[in-house]
Protein backbone atom coordinates (compact mmCIF):
# COMPACT_ATOMS: atom_id res chain seq x y z
CA UNK A 1 0.00 0.00 0.00
CA UNK A 2 1.46 3.43 -1.01
CA UNK A 3 1.86 5.83 1.83
CA UNK A 4 0.16 9.06 1.85
CA UNK A 5 2.70 11.85 1.60
CA UNK A 6 3.08 14.06 4.45
CA UNK A 7 1.54 17.57 3.61
CA UNK A 8 -1.50 15.01 2.96
CA UNK A 9 -1.25 13.35 6.20
CA UNK A 10 -1.96 16.88 7.35
CA UNK A 11 -4.27 17.59 5.36
CA UNK A 12 -6.38 14.57 6.03
CA UNK A 13 -5.90 15.11 10.02
CA UNK A 14 -7.21 18.37 9.56
CA UNK A 15 -10.12 17.34 7.78
CA UNK A 16 -11.21 15.43 11.04
CA UNK A 17 -11.26 19.00 12.55
CA UNK A 18 -14.89 19.66 10.68
CA UNK A 19 -17.68 17.75 12.58
CA UNK A 20 -18.74 20.56 14.67
CA UNK A 21 -19.13 22.71 11.66
CA UNK A 22 -21.00 19.66 10.05
CA UNK A 23 -22.85 19.61 13.49
CA UNK A 24 -24.18 22.84 13.21
CA UNK A 25 -24.96 22.93 9.39
CA UNK A 26 -27.08 19.67 9.56
CA UNK A 27 -29.23 21.36 12.12
CA UNK A 28 -29.79 24.68 9.64
CA UNK A 29 -30.40 22.06 6.86
CA UNK A 30 -32.96 20.80 8.79
CA UNK A 31 -34.53 24.07 9.99
CA UNK A 32 -34.70 25.03 6.64
CA UNK A 33 -36.37 22.18 5.24
CA UNK A 34 -38.60 22.40 8.25
CA UNK A 35 -39.32 25.90 7.30
CA UNK A 36 -40.23 25.17 3.66
CA UNK A 37 -42.68 22.35 5.30
CA UNK A 38 -44.92 25.26 7.12
CA UNK A 39 -44.60 27.54 4.05
CA UNK A 40 -46.18 25.07 2.27
CA UNK A 41 -48.95 24.17 4.82
CA UNK A 42 -49.05 28.25 5.36
CA UNK A 43 -49.74 28.25 1.28
CA UNK A 44 -52.51 25.47 1.57
CA UNK A 45 -54.04 27.25 4.30
CA UNK A 46 -54.15 30.58 2.32
CA UNK A 47 -56.04 29.30 -0.07
CA UNK A 48 -59.21 29.13 2.68
CA UNK A 49 -58.83 32.51 4.05
CA UNK A 50 -57.16 34.66 6.24
CA UNK A 51 -57.65 33.75 9.29
CA UNK A 52 -56.97 30.17 8.76
CA UNK A 53 -53.14 30.97 8.68
CA UNK A 54 -52.36 32.25 12.07
CA UNK A 55 -51.28 29.28 13.67
CA UNK A 56 -48.26 28.42 10.96
CA UNK A 57 -47.23 31.74 10.25
CA UNK A 58 -46.43 32.07 14.65
CA UNK A 59 -44.55 28.32 14.00
CA UNK A 60 -42.87 29.98 10.43
CA UNK A 61 -41.83 33.02 12.36
CA UNK A 62 -40.30 30.77 15.62
CA UNK A 63 -38.35 29.13 12.67
CA UNK A 64 -36.70 31.76 11.20
CA UNK A 65 -36.18 33.91 14.09
CA UNK A 66 -34.12 30.31 15.39
CA UNK A 67 -31.85 30.41 12.32
CA UNK A 68 -30.20 33.55 13.38
CA UNK A 69 -28.00 31.73 16.29
CA UNK A 70 -27.16 28.91 14.02
CA UNK A 71 -26.21 30.88 11.20
CA UNK A 72 -23.98 32.87 13.79
CA UNK A 73 -22.24 29.87 14.96
CA UNK A 74 -22.18 28.54 11.94
CA UNK A 75 -19.79 31.36 11.17
CA UNK A 76 -17.45 31.49 13.66
CA UNK A 77 -16.46 27.81 12.77
CA UNK A 78 -16.43 27.65 9.26
CA UNK A 79 -14.36 31.04 9.41
CA UNK A 80 -11.98 29.53 12.54
CA UNK A 81 -12.00 26.22 10.42
CA UNK A 82 -10.17 28.12 7.59
CA UNK A 83 -7.74 30.22 9.84
CA UNK A 84 -6.67 27.11 12.21
CA UNK A 85 -6.15 25.01 9.02
CA UNK A 86 -4.09 27.39 7.21
CA UNK A 87 -1.51 27.81 10.23
CA UNK A 88 -1.19 24.51 10.81
CA UNK A 89 -0.78 23.83 7.12
CA UNK A 90 1.89 26.52 7.05
CA UNK A 91 3.76 25.47 10.86
CA UNK A 92 3.60 21.89 8.89
CA UNK A 93 5.37 23.00 5.78
CA UNK A 94 8.29 25.21 7.78
CA UNK A 95 8.60 21.91 9.76
CA UNK A 96 9.37 20.14 6.75
CA UNK A 97 11.28 22.80 5.30
CA UNK A 98 13.52 22.79 8.46
CA UNK A 99 14.19 19.34 7.86
CA UNK A 100 15.49 20.22 4.73
CA UNK A 101 19.20 19.32 4.05
CA UNK A 102 21.15 22.72 4.54
CA UNK A 103 23.62 22.48 1.57
CA UNK A 104 20.51 21.85 -0.72
CA UNK A 105 18.43 24.82 0.62
CA UNK A 106 21.43 26.95 0.25
CA UNK A 107 21.37 25.71 -3.41
CA UNK A 108 18.60 26.43 -4.22
CA UNK A 109 16.02 29.11 -5.26
CA UNK A 110 14.88 30.51 -1.90
CA UNK A 111 11.68 32.05 -4.23
CA UNK A 112 10.23 28.16 -4.19
CA UNK A 113 9.53 28.63 -0.88
CA UNK A 114 8.61 31.90 -0.52
CA UNK A 115 6.54 31.40 -3.31
CA UNK A 116 4.66 28.02 -1.81
CA UNK A 117 4.81 29.64 2.02
CA UNK A 118 2.25 32.48 0.51
CA UNK A 119 0.71 31.72 -2.87
CA UNK A 120 0.37 27.93 -3.04
CA UNK A 121 -0.60 28.18 0.72
CA UNK A 122 -2.82 30.65 0.41
CA UNK A 123 -4.54 28.88 -2.95
CA UNK A 124 -5.33 25.99 -0.17
CA UNK A 125 -7.93 28.39 1.40
CA UNK A 126 -10.16 28.93 -1.96
CA UNK A 127 -8.91 25.20 -3.67
CA UNK A 128 -9.63 22.87 -0.75
CA UNK A 129 -10.72 24.49 2.46
CA UNK A 130 -13.97 26.59 0.93
CA UNK A 131 -14.59 23.41 -1.58
CA UNK A 132 -14.68 21.46 2.10
CA UNK A 133 -17.47 24.04 3.36
CA UNK A 134 -19.25 23.97 0.07
CA UNK A 135 -19.41 20.03 0.00
CA UNK A 136 -20.11 19.94 3.19
CA UNK A 137 -23.24 22.52 3.24
CA UNK A 138 -24.06 20.33 0.02
CA UNK A 139 -24.15 16.98 2.00
CA UNK A 140 -26.31 18.10 5.16
CA UNK A 141 -28.76 19.73 2.44
CA UNK A 142 -28.97 16.73 0.12
CA UNK A 143 -29.87 14.85 3.30
CA UNK A 144 -32.70 17.21 4.52
CA UNK A 145 -33.83 18.06 1.35
CA UNK A 146 -34.20 14.01 0.54
CA UNK A 147 -36.50 13.47 3.95
CA UNK A 148 -38.81 16.48 2.86
CA UNK A 149 -39.02 14.83 -0.57
CA UNK A 150 -39.71 11.19 1.21
CA UNK A 151 -42.67 13.07 2.99
CA UNK A 152 -45.13 13.55 0.02
CA UNK A 153 -43.73 10.96 -2.71
CA UNK A 154 -40.88 8.08 -2.98
CA UNK A 155 -40.72 9.27 -6.37
CA UNK A 156 -39.73 12.72 -6.04
CA UNK A 157 -36.54 10.73 -4.22
CA UNK A 158 -36.00 8.46 -7.21
CA UNK A 159 -35.67 11.93 -9.37
CA UNK A 160 -33.10 13.57 -7.10
CA UNK A 161 -31.22 10.90 -6.79
CA UNK A 162 -31.11 10.61 -10.54
CA UNK A 163 -30.53 14.40 -10.82
CA UNK A 164 -27.99 14.04 -7.90
CA UNK A 165 -25.87 10.79 -10.20
CA UNK A 166 -25.88 12.80 -12.80
CA UNK A 167 -24.57 15.96 -10.99
CA UNK A 168 -21.79 14.23 -10.23
CA UNK A 169 -20.95 12.19 -13.23
CA UNK A 170 -20.75 15.63 -14.76
CA UNK A 171 -18.54 17.37 -12.01
CA UNK A 172 -15.99 14.22 -11.93
CA UNK A 173 -15.40 15.02 -15.84
CA UNK A 174 -16.36 18.61 -17.13
CA UNK A 175 -13.82 20.36 -14.77
CA UNK A 176 -10.45 18.55 -16.09
CA UNK A 177 -10.30 21.10 -19.13
CA UNK A 178 -9.74 23.80 -15.89
CA UNK A 179 -7.00 22.16 -14.53
CA UNK A 180 -4.05 22.77 -16.95
CA UNK A 181 -4.54 26.39 -16.89
CA UNK A 182 -4.94 26.61 -12.61
CA UNK A 183 -1.25 24.88 -13.12
CA UNK A 184 -0.03 27.41 -15.59
CA UNK A 185 -0.99 30.29 -13.09
CA UNK A 186 1.00 28.47 -10.12
CA UNK A 187 3.91 27.68 -12.00
CA UNK A 188 3.64 31.65 -13.73
CA UNK A 189 2.73 33.08 -10.15
CA UNK A 190 6.27 31.00 -8.53
CA UNK A 191 8.56 32.11 -11.43
CA UNK A 192 7.37 35.61 -11.08
CA UNK A 193 8.30 35.64 -7.14
CA UNK A 194 11.47 34.01 -7.79
CA UNK A 195 12.36 36.74 -10.36
CA UNK A 196 11.43 39.42 -7.75
CA UNK A 197 13.05 37.90 -5.20
CA UNK A 198 16.16 38.19 -7.62
CA UNK A 199 15.96 41.88 -8.46
CA UNK A 200 15.52 43.07 -4.99
CA UNK A 201 18.39 41.00 -3.61
CA UNK A 202 20.86 42.88 -6.25
CA UNK A 203 19.62 45.97 -4.86
CA UNK A 204 23.11 47.19 -4.16
CA UNK A 205 24.60 45.66 -7.55
CA UNK A 206 22.01 47.84 -8.74
CA UNK A 207 22.46 51.04 -7.28
CA UNK A 208 26.15 50.72 -7.57
CA UNK A 209 26.49 50.15 -11.25
CA UNK A 210 23.77 52.54 -12.34
CA UNK A 211 21.47 49.88 -14.09
CA UNK A 212 18.71 51.35 -12.53
CA UNK A 213 17.12 52.10 -16.21
CA UNK A 214 18.07 48.63 -17.41
CA UNK A 215 16.70 46.92 -14.78
CA UNK A 216 12.81 48.92 -14.17
CA UNK A 217 12.81 48.28 -18.22
CA UNK A 218 13.32 44.62 -18.08
CA UNK A 219 11.14 44.08 -14.83
CA UNK A 220 8.82 46.35 -16.91
CA UNK A 221 8.87 43.72 -19.63
CA UNK A 222 8.22 40.73 -17.17
CA UNK A 223 5.49 41.99 -15.18
CA UNK A 224 3.38 42.82 -18.62
CA UNK A 225 4.83 39.16 -19.90
CA UNK A 226 3.26 37.71 -16.16
CA UNK A 227 0.28 39.64 -16.52
CA UNK A 228 -0.51 39.03 -20.23
CA UNK A 229 -0.08 35.28 -19.61
CA UNK A 230 -2.21 35.34 -16.48
CA UNK A 231 -5.06 37.39 -18.55
CA UNK A 232 -4.87 34.58 -21.49
CA UNK A 233 -5.30 31.90 -18.42
CA UNK A 234 -8.06 33.58 -16.74
CA UNK A 235 -10.35 33.86 -20.16
CA UNK A 236 -9.66 29.97 -20.41
CA UNK A 237 -10.49 29.71 -17.30
CA UNK A 238 -13.87 31.81 -17.44
CA UNK A 239 -14.79 29.90 -20.81
CA UNK A 240 -14.23 26.75 -18.97
CA UNK A 241 -16.43 28.16 -16.00
CA UNK A 242 -18.91 29.42 -18.21
CA UNK A 243 -19.65 25.93 -20.18
CA UNK A 244 -20.13 23.78 -16.51
CA UNK A 245 -22.71 26.22 -15.63
CA UNK A 246 -24.42 26.03 -19.06
CA UNK A 247 -24.40 22.35 -18.53
CA UNK A 248 -25.85 22.18 -15.44
CA UNK A 249 -28.23 25.33 -15.98
CA UNK A 250 -29.91 22.70 -19.25
CA UNK A 251 -29.82 19.64 -16.14
CA UNK A 252 -31.34 21.89 -14.07
CA UNK A 253 -34.29 22.33 -16.65
CA UNK A 254 -34.67 18.95 -17.81
CA UNK A 255 -35.43 18.16 -14.34
CA UNK A 256 -37.32 20.69 -13.44
CA UNK A 257 -39.71 20.12 -16.69
CA UNK A 258 -39.86 16.57 -15.44
CA UNK A 259 -41.22 17.76 -11.92
CA UNK A 260 -43.63 20.21 -13.31
CA UNK A 261 -45.23 17.08 -15.08
CA UNK A 262 -44.81 15.29 -12.30
CA UNK A 263 -46.87 18.35 -9.92
CA UNK A 264 -49.56 18.72 -12.79
CA UNK A 265 -50.68 15.26 -12.67
CA UNK A 266 -50.19 15.05 -8.19
CA UNK A 267 -52.58 16.16 -5.62
CA UNK A 268 -49.76 17.83 -3.56
CA UNK A 269 -51.95 21.26 -4.03
CA UNK A 270 -49.82 24.75 -4.22
CA UNK A 271 -47.75 24.85 -1.33
CA UNK A 272 -46.62 21.11 -2.41
CA UNK A 273 -45.54 22.46 -5.97
CA UNK A 274 -43.94 25.24 -4.61
CA UNK A 275 -42.44 23.14 -1.90
CA UNK A 276 -40.94 20.76 -4.57
CA UNK A 277 -39.49 23.74 -6.65
CA UNK A 278 -37.88 25.35 -3.71
CA UNK A 279 -36.84 21.56 -3.02
CA UNK A 280 -35.02 21.44 -5.91
CA UNK A 281 -33.55 24.57 -6.17
CA UNK A 282 -31.57 23.72 -3.37
CA UNK A 283 -30.26 20.13 -4.89
CA UNK A 284 -29.11 21.79 -8.05
CA UNK A 285 -27.09 24.98 -6.76
CA UNK A 286 -24.69 22.62 -4.38
CA UNK A 287 -24.38 20.56 -8.11
CA UNK A 288 -23.35 23.54 -9.93
CA UNK A 289 -20.99 25.00 -6.91
CA UNK A 290 -19.35 21.34 -6.26
CA UNK A 291 -18.65 21.09 -10.34
CA UNK A 292 -17.20 24.71 -10.21
CA UNK A 293 -14.78 23.56 -7.50
CA UNK A 294 -14.15 20.42 -8.27
CA UNK A 295 -11.55 21.25 -10.84
CA UNK A 296 -9.89 23.50 -7.93
CA UNK A 297 -9.40 20.21 -5.52
CA UNK A 298 -8.20 18.07 -8.41
CA UNK A 299 -5.39 20.97 -9.60
CA UNK A 300 -4.49 20.47 -5.58
CA UNK A 301 -2.88 17.06 -6.40
CA UNK A 302 -0.11 18.98 -8.61
CA UNK A 303 0.15 21.74 -6.41
CA UNK A 304 0.96 19.34 -3.67
CA UNK A 305 3.36 17.30 -5.61
CA UNK A 306 5.20 19.94 -6.42
CA UNK A 307 5.42 20.99 -2.61
CA UNK A 308 6.58 17.64 -1.20
CA UNK A 309 9.11 17.56 -4.22
CA UNK A 310 10.66 21.09 -2.65
CA UNK A 311 10.81 20.32 0.21
CA UNK A 312 12.33 16.29 -0.35
CA UNK A 313 16.46 16.30 0.58
CA UNK A 314 17.51 14.76 -2.83
CA UNK A 315 21.05 13.55 -1.43
CA UNK A 316 19.66 10.87 0.62
CA UNK A 317 23.04 11.62 3.17
CA UNK A 318 22.66 8.74 6.48
CA UNK A 319 23.38 11.10 9.43
CA UNK A 320 23.34 8.20 11.71
CA UNK A 321 25.97 8.68 14.05
CA UNK A 322 25.24 10.33 17.42
CA UNK A 323 28.29 12.02 18.49
CA UNK A 324 28.77 12.10 22.66
CA UNK A 325 30.65 14.77 23.69
CA UNK A 326 33.40 15.94 21.41
CA UNK A 327 36.69 15.19 22.77
CA UNK A 328 39.46 15.09 19.99
CA UNK A 329 38.67 18.08 17.89
CA UNK A 330 38.32 18.49 13.89
CA UNK A 331 40.24 17.17 11.66
CA UNK A 332 40.54 17.63 7.42
CA UNK A 333 41.96 15.26 5.32
CA UNK A 334 42.41 16.20 1.95
CA UNK A 335 39.45 18.62 2.11
CA UNK A 336 38.62 20.47 -1.49
CA UNK A 337 35.58 22.54 -2.24
CA UNK A 338 34.58 24.26 -4.83
CA UNK A 339 31.35 26.93 -5.16
CA UNK A 340 29.54 25.69 -8.00
CA UNK A 341 29.09 29.57 -9.95
CA UNK A 342 29.26 30.43 -12.90
CA UNK A 343 33.17 30.84 -12.83
CA UNK A 344 33.77 27.51 -10.51
CA UNK A 345 35.35 29.10 -7.90
CA UNK A 346 37.97 26.79 -6.04
CA UNK A 347 38.08 27.70 -3.02
CA UNK A 348 40.19 24.97 -0.49
CA UNK A 349 42.28 22.26 -2.55
CA UNK A 350 43.79 18.83 -0.59
CA UNK A 351 43.52 20.78 2.51
CA UNK A 352 45.21 18.80 5.67
CA UNK A 353 44.84 20.25 9.03
CA UNK A 354 43.70 19.30 12.67
CA UNK A 355 41.97 21.84 14.94
CA UNK A 356 42.49 20.41 18.49
CA UNK A 357 39.65 20.65 21.21
CA UNK A 358 40.69 23.48 24.08
CA UNK A 359 42.71 25.53 21.76
CA UNK A 360 41.93 28.78 20.43
CA UNK A 361 42.36 29.92 16.75
CA UNK A 362 42.66 32.89 14.87
CA UNK A 363 41.63 32.64 11.70
CA UNK A 364 43.13 35.44 9.16
CA UNK A 365 44.09 35.75 5.18
CA UNK A 366 42.89 38.02 2.46
CA UNK A 367 39.50 39.04 1.22
CA UNK A 368 37.95 35.68 -0.45
CA UNK A 369 40.46 33.69 0.67
CA UNK A 370 38.16 31.14 2.13
CA UNK A 371 38.00 32.09 5.79
CA UNK A 372 34.50 32.06 5.69
CA UNK A 373 34.36 28.82 3.73
CA UNK A 374 36.25 27.03 6.24
CA UNK A 375 34.05 27.87 8.98
CA UNK A 376 30.95 26.59 6.39
CA UNK A 377 32.56 23.51 6.23
CA UNK A 378 32.89 22.79 10.30
CA UNK A 379 29.56 24.35 10.64
CA UNK A 380 27.98 21.65 8.19
CA UNK A 381 27.05 24.35 5.60
CA UNK A 382 28.97 23.23 3.01
CA UNK A 383 29.86 19.84 2.05
CA UNK A 384 33.56 18.82 0.46
CA UNK A 385 33.98 18.16 -2.79
CA UNK A 386 36.24 15.27 -1.98
CA UNK A 387 37.90 14.64 1.29
CA UNK A 388 36.59 14.34 4.94
CA UNK A 389 36.25 16.00 7.66
CA UNK A 390 36.45 13.98 10.48
CA UNK A 391 35.48 14.69 14.19
CA UNK A 392 36.81 12.63 16.79
CA UNK A 393 37.08 10.12 14.37
CA UNK A 394 33.88 10.40 13.03
CA UNK A 395 33.21 11.20 9.34
CA UNK A 396 31.32 14.21 9.68
CA UNK A 397 28.89 13.80 6.40
CA UNK A 398 27.53 10.62 8.76
CA UNK A 399 26.85 12.83 11.72
CA UNK A 400 23.63 13.49 13.34
CA UNK A 401 22.94 17.32 12.98
CA UNK A 402 20.83 17.07 16.38
CA UNK A 403 24.14 15.53 18.26
CA UNK A 404 26.63 17.67 16.49
CA UNK A 405 25.03 21.45 16.28
CA UNK A 406 23.61 21.45 20.06
CA UNK A 407 27.73 21.36 20.77
CA UNK A 408 28.63 24.01 18.65
CA UNK A 409 27.86 27.94 18.88
CA UNK A 410 28.41 30.61 16.45
CA UNK A 411 28.56 34.56 16.03
CA UNK A 412 28.10 35.84 12.59
CA UNK A 413 28.27 39.60 11.65
CA UNK A 414 24.45 38.68 10.49
CA UNK A 415 21.92 38.51 13.79
CA UNK A 416 18.75 36.83 13.59
CA UNK A 417 16.47 38.15 16.49
CA UNK A 418 13.18 37.36 17.83
CA UNK A 419 10.78 39.95 18.35
CA UNK A 420 11.21 39.24 22.58
CA UNK A 421 12.93 40.27 24.92
CA UNK A 422 16.87 40.82 25.33
CA UNK A 423 16.43 37.93 27.84
CA UNK A 424 15.07 35.06 25.45
CA UNK A 425 17.05 36.64 23.00
CA UNK A 426 20.33 35.75 24.80
CA UNK A 427 18.97 32.47 26.45
CA UNK A 428 16.55 31.08 23.22
CA UNK A 429 13.80 30.19 25.34
CA UNK A 430 15.76 27.80 27.57
CA UNK A 431 16.22 27.72 31.27
CA UNK A 432 19.37 28.77 33.03
CA UNK A 433 20.28 29.92 36.16
CA UNK A 434 20.11 33.83 36.94
CA UNK A 435 24.21 33.92 37.73
CA UNK A 436 24.86 32.19 34.40
CA UNK A 437 22.73 34.83 32.27
CA UNK A 438 24.84 37.73 34.07
CA UNK A 439 27.93 36.03 33.35
CA UNK A 440 27.51 35.76 29.48
CA UNK A 441 25.74 39.32 29.68
CA UNK A 442 29.23 40.50 31.11
CA UNK A 443 31.26 38.51 29.16
CA UNK A 444 29.58 40.18 26.19
CA UNK A 445 29.73 43.74 27.13
CA UNK A 446 26.06 44.14 27.15
CA UNK A 447 25.80 45.06 30.69
CA UNK A 448 26.85 48.38 30.07
CA UNK A 449 23.82 48.26 27.02
CA UNK A 450 21.14 46.98 29.37
CA UNK A 451 21.69 49.96 31.81
CA UNK A 452 20.76 52.14 29.34
CA UNK A 453 17.27 50.35 28.94
CA UNK A 454 14.83 50.73 31.72
CA UNK A 455 13.72 47.60 31.48
CA UNK A 456 17.18 46.21 31.33
CA UNK A 457 17.35 42.31 30.23
CA UNK A 458 13.15 42.71 29.62
CA UNK A 459 13.92 45.58 27.16
CA UNK A 460 11.81 44.39 24.13
CA UNK A 461 13.52 43.66 20.48
CA UNK A 462 11.15 44.82 17.52
CA UNK A 463 11.62 43.84 13.69
CA UNK A 464 14.58 41.97 14.10
CA UNK A 465 16.48 44.36 16.13
CA UNK A 466 15.84 47.33 14.39
CA UNK A 467 15.33 49.32 17.39
CA UNK A 468 18.78 48.24 18.52
CA UNK A 469 22.58 49.19 16.93
CA UNK A 470 24.67 46.50 15.30
CA UNK A 471 26.90 46.70 17.98
CA UNK A 472 24.20 46.09 20.73
CA UNK A 473 22.93 43.09 18.23
CA UNK A 474 26.80 41.46 18.30
CA UNK A 475 26.73 41.44 21.77
CA UNK A 476 23.75 39.69 22.09
CA UNK A 477 24.69 37.44 20.14
CA UNK A 478 27.82 37.04 21.76
CA UNK A 479 26.24 36.58 24.96
CA UNK A 480 24.12 34.08 23.31
CA UNK A 481 27.30 31.90 22.48
CA UNK A 482 28.88 32.28 26.07
CA UNK A 483 25.65 31.07 27.74
CA UNK A 484 25.19 27.72 25.84
CA UNK A 485 28.28 25.79 27.04
CA UNK A 486 29.70 24.83 23.75
CA UNK A 487 32.50 22.46 23.34
CA UNK A 488 32.90 24.57 19.93
CA UNK A 489 32.49 28.40 19.62
CA UNK A 490 32.82 29.41 16.08
CA UNK A 491 33.14 33.28 15.48
CA UNK A 492 33.22 34.56 11.61
CA UNK A 493 33.70 38.57 12.12
CA UNK A 494 32.23 38.80 15.64
CA UNK A 495 33.85 41.98 16.59
CA UNK A 496 33.32 43.48 13.29
CA UNK A 497 30.62 46.27 14.67
CA UNK A 498 31.68 46.89 17.39
CA UNK A 499 34.58 49.76 18.30
CA UNK A 500 38.15 48.61 19.49
CA UNK A 501 38.15 48.65 23.32
CA UNK A 502 34.72 46.63 23.64
CA UNK A 503 36.27 44.26 21.05
CA UNK A 504 39.45 43.70 22.96
CA UNK A 505 37.27 43.06 26.20
CA UNK A 506 34.87 40.30 24.49
CA UNK A 507 37.77 38.57 22.97
CA UNK A 508 39.53 38.63 26.54
CA UNK A 509 36.89 36.67 27.41
CA UNK A 510 36.72 34.42 25.11
CA UNK A 511 40.41 33.30 25.50
CA UNK A 512 39.74 32.91 28.96
CA UNK A 513 37.06 30.01 27.91
CA UNK A 514 38.29 26.60 29.47
CA UNK A 515 37.51 23.40 27.51
CA UNK A 516 36.50 25.38 24.65
CA UNK A 517 37.78 25.30 21.04
CA UNK A 518 37.66 28.62 19.73
CA UNK A 519 37.60 29.52 15.92
CA UNK A 520 37.71 33.23 15.26
CA UNK A 521 37.92 34.93 11.75
CA UNK A 522 38.69 38.07 11.94
CA UNK A 523 40.23 41.54 9.70
CA UNK A 524 41.00 42.98 12.73
CA UNK A 525 44.28 41.57 14.93
CA UNK A 526 45.02 42.93 18.17
CA UNK A 527 48.71 42.38 18.99
CA UNK A 528 48.34 41.94 22.89
CA UNK A 529 45.85 39.22 22.17
CA UNK A 530 47.09 37.17 19.05
CA UNK A 531 49.82 35.69 20.98
CA UNK A 532 47.33 34.45 23.37
CA UNK A 533 46.13 32.03 20.49
CA UNK A 534 47.35 28.43 20.12
CA UNK A 535 47.80 28.92 16.46
CA UNK A 536 47.33 31.88 13.94
CA UNK A 537 46.38 30.16 10.49
CA UNK A 538 46.48 31.76 7.36
CA UNK A 539 43.95 30.80 4.50
CA UNK A 540 44.82 31.75 1.08
CA UNK A 541 46.15 30.17 -2.00
CA UNK A 542 43.47 27.58 -2.04
CA UNK A 543 45.03 25.83 1.53
CA UNK A 544 45.93 26.50 5.20
CA UNK A 545 49.48 27.55 6.79
CA UNK A 546 49.97 28.53 10.06
CA UNK A 547 51.74 31.99 10.96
Amino acid sequence: MKKTSYLRRVLLKQSKKLWPTALVEMVLAVLISYINVEMMDLINEAVGGVGAVKKPAIILLILVLALVPFRLIYSKLSTRYIRDSLIRFRKAYLEKLFKKDINEFREENNGVYLSQLTNDINTLEQALFQPQLTILNAIMNYIAVFIVLGIYSPLTILIAVAALALGGLFGLNVGKPMEKPQKEKSELLEAYTSYVREVLSAFPIIKNNNLDERVRENFSAASKAVQDKNFELDKELTRADAKIRLTVGFLGIAVLAIMVRFVSTSRLGVGGAVLLVMSFGRLFEPIMNISGQLPQIRSLKSLLNKMEKALENRGHYEETIELPEITEGIRFDAVSFSYHDEEQTKVLEDVNYTFEMNKKYLIIGPSGGGKSTLLKLIRKIVRPESGRILVDGQDLSEVTNASYFRQMASVEQQVFLFDDTIRNNITLFKDYPEEELERAIKGAGLDTVLEEFPEGAEHMIRGNGSNISGGQKARIAIARALISHAKILVLDEAFASLDENVARQIEETILDLEDVLVLQVSHVVFRNTMARYDACIRVADFGITEV
